[in-house]
């Protein structure tokens, strides 16, 4: 195996090119970084300012007739096993 000696402007060079490439990867990096940090504060602004609560009403009433007609207690067809048994807004399912 040669060994090839290294002037000191080599070195000098190759020690120069190794701190460029050092310091634009950090940049690089640091550039990324923000980039994600500020994605996410956006999504997360956004995510939280969002004006629909799931918990309001959506404008829609409620149909009183159709609600009528889902009460009582429901049985499967072929087995006549009952499924479920819906009284008010609580639907009951046997155990």
């Amino acid at each position: 195996m040669i060994k090839k000696k290294w002037k000191s402007s080599d070195l000098f060079i190759h020690a120069l090119v190794n701190k460029i490439i050092r310091v634009s990867l950090y940049t690089k990096f640091r550039q990324m970084t923000k980039y994600v940090a500020i994605s996410l504060v956006a999504i997360l602004l956004a995510a939280c300012n969002s004006s629909k609560n799931p918990h309001s009403s959506s404008g829609q009433e409620e149909d009183l007739s159709a609600k009528e007609l889902l009460q009582g207690i429901w049985l499967d067809d072929e087995t006549e096993s009952p499924l479920m048994r819906i009284e008010g807004d609580t639907i009951y399912y046997p155990h």
